[in-house]
């Protein structure tokens, strides 16, 4: 009576027959044991081919193992299925989506199983556009091509039939591109204005910019525009009117002045206005 005892290459977990003839399937060279349920369920899920092939190379490397889980990686499935990594990684995603598989993470392990709880299974295909067909309009494709004539459009009043439009189509035209200066990632007027600036003055020059086709684009900008501007503040320069002298000669920056401001005398040392007669008095006061 012949031995059960089988050989096993458990570093590529592969079987290696005894007997010549090992193609013939025998249980004597392996069997596994699965629930009723689960071939119940594979008997009735909508597989694609490669999903079909990956699903039951996964159930070959868990219950062929008699492990409900285990470590298996894209490269072992390929092996198994004569797949490439890329699409068996494709379809192992997939049949996860739609809760066929169970994936679990231990660190950059992966561990893959059968999900026994098979009414969390989705056994239909996730309609997809791909997937959709296309309604065919019965007036326009008779149903015999070969012997009946497509029916065509109106042609154009300009060029005529959209055979004679596409030859003269220019393939190197580009979407329009936006009006120069135009910015979209940065509003001037989101930043808060200085309480020792106007704040109407302020949303003039950033409309004046605008209009100018040379808007302020960046953050920095205006921080930089605030420190031009509060160092004439310091230096005795209303920013007022530094910010009114830069639109009035249509600069697009704004720039301390040059000369010096002009300082005020002392009460003490003003000029004294002197009256030659008490009507010249009345005439300017009364």
């Amino acid at each position: 009576m012949g031995s059960n005892v089988q050989k096993v290459d458990f570093a590529n977990r592969k079987l290696l027959p005894d007997k010549p003839g090992g193609h013939v399937a025998d249980l004597d060279n392996g069997f596994l044991r699965l629930a009723n349920q689960i071939q119940d369920a594979l008997c009735k899920v909508e597989l694609s081919g490669r999903e079909f092939r990956v699903l039951n190379s996964i159930i070959r490397l868990t219950y062929g193992w008699s492990k409900k889980e285990d470590r298996i990686t894209n490269s072992l499935i390929a092996d198994t299925t004569d797949l490439s990594v890329k699409h068996s990684s494709e379809a192992v995603n997939n049949l996860a989506e739609r809760h066929i598989l169970t994936m679990r993470r231990i660190g950059q392990t992966r561990y893959i199983g059968i999900n026994t709880d098979l009414e969390k299974w989705a056994y239909k295909k996730p309609v997809t556009a791909a997937t959709t067909p296309k309604k065919r309009d019965a007036k326009t494709i008779p149903e015999n091509r070969d012997s009946h004539p497509q029916k065509q459009g109106s042609p154009s009043p300009k060029t005529g039939n959209t055979k004679d439009i596409l030859p003269n189509t220019n393939k190197q035209l580009k979407p329009p591109k936006s009006p120069k200066g135009e910015s979209k990632g940065f509003d001037p007027y989101s930043i808060a204005v200085p309480e020792w600036l106007n704040q109407t003055v302020w949303h003039e020059w950033i409309k004046y910019r605008q209009d100018s086709k040379k808007p302020i684009k960046t953050e920095i900008t205006v921080t930089k525009a605030f420190a031009v501007l509060k160092d004439c503040l310091d230096n005795g320069h209303d920013p007022v009117d530094v910010i009114n002298a830069s639109i009035a000669n249509g600069y697009q920056g704004l720039f301390k002045p040059k000369f010096p401001i002009r300082k005020q005398l002392p009460v003490q040392q003003q000029p004294t206005q002197h009256w030659n007669s008490i009507e010249a008095w009345e005439n300017e006061f009364l």
